[in-house]
């Protein structure tokens, strides 16, 4: 044992205990042991300004690491097996809270087995419900909008109309009547 009297008794610093664990105190409080098992931190542990590497021989490596862009925390895998070289980022926690999946073709898999979907694969993005039933959007009203928000393409109304626009004029909506068509009705031969 290291013990110190800084603060007039004996208190303990360092204990090494023979065919057992080490412990380190702060004031004579136990913060960190070693076991059979590892380590434990105990109360409140922190890296500042590091990176916390998760390794496990003949796998991918991991990392996570803190201000990765800017203030952002972000979760890395390496692409070579058993080494700590060539780490992407699959996904970051962005200062402010936004979370990130920031590789196309990386899916949020929600679900026990995984069955919806959501992704961007470097083109186009993807909503997908894989053949579990039914996929439902629900809400008292639910609009579908451009990118930009600036115009509707459909607005559906609770306990009331349906609304499709074509380049943000409406052209068709339904009435407790039947429908309304906006200016013309063009059909084709057939």
């Amino acid at each position: 044992a290291i013990q110190n009297k800084a603060s007039g008794s004996w208190e303990n610093s360092l204990i090494v205990e023979g065919n057992a664990g080490t412990k380190l105190y702060y004031d004579n409080t136990q913060r960190f042991e070693t076991n059979s098992a590892g380590a434990k931190i105990l109360g409140m542990g922190y890296i500042s300004e590091g990176t916390i590497y998760l390794e496990k021989s003949g796998a991918h490596h991991h990392r996570i690491l803190s201000n990765d862009a800017g203030n952002d925390l972000a979760f890395q895998q390496s692409a070579d097996t058993g080494a700590d070289t060539n780490f992407t980022t699959y996904l970051r926690i962005k200062d402010g809270g936004d979370i990130a999946l920031p590789v196309d073709n990386t899916k949020i898999l929600i679900g026990a087995g995984e069955d919806l979907r959501l992704y961007h694969d470097g083109s186009n993005s993807f909503v997908n419900s894989q053949g579990t039933g039914h996929l439902y959007i629900r809400g008292d009203d639910v609009k579908i909008q451009d990118a930009n928000a600036g115009h509707n393409m459909g607005v559906f109304i609770e306990d009331g109309a349906v609304e499709l626009y074509y380049d943000n004029s409406k052209k068709l909506e339904t009435t407790a009547n039947g429908i309304t068509v906006g200016n013309h009705v063009w059909t084709t031969g057939g």
